[in-house]
């Protein structure tokens, strides 16, 4: 789905809309699009067990549940430095048949258990989401030399 010209967009302001509404449509922006990005990884190579996430994001609980919700998804946290890269090798174990048993370095990783109620609602939000970039697309390109 990605679109290198995409652009940020912001739909169904109103006047009633304070600072911190736009911070969490951020967010909830950021987790719309690892959405998409695992929705087409799951299509191509088979359906995401166990997320573990790493990175400055995890210092933010909230953020970390609000990502969980939306994938409807348990997420454990890990602060190893080379999260990204294990990911990847257990990718490529995968994807040649070879079976492999990480484990987290962290003992202290927190599992994130997604709240199905929110995720209904957030997955309708996803279906606007997925809509209006569909309806949007060809004119980010249009932004780009004014």
């Amino acid at each position: 789905m990605y679109y290198p010209e995409a652009r940020g967009v912001f739909f169904g302001v109103s006047i009633s809309h304070a600072r911190s509404h736009f911070k969490r449509a951020l967010l909830e922006g950021i987790c719309f699009e690892l959405k998409s990005i695992l929705d087409a990884l799951e299509e191509t190579v088979s359906p995401a067990l166990n997320i573990i996430a790493s990175g400055g994001f995890i210092q933010s609980a909230q953020w970390v549940q609000l990502l969980c919700d939306i994938l409807d998804k348990p997420i454990t946290i890990d602060s190893q430095n080379d999260a990204s890269s294990m990911g990847a090798a257990i990718q490529g174990f995968q994807a040649m048949g070879i079976k492999t048993d990480f484990k987290l370095k962290d003992k202290s990783a927190k599992t994130f258990q997604p709240d199905h109620t929110q995720h209904t609602q957030y997955q309708k939000k996803f279906e606007i989401f997925i809509s209006l970039y569909e309806k949007l697309k060809d004119e980010f390109p249009k932004l780009k030399n004014l």
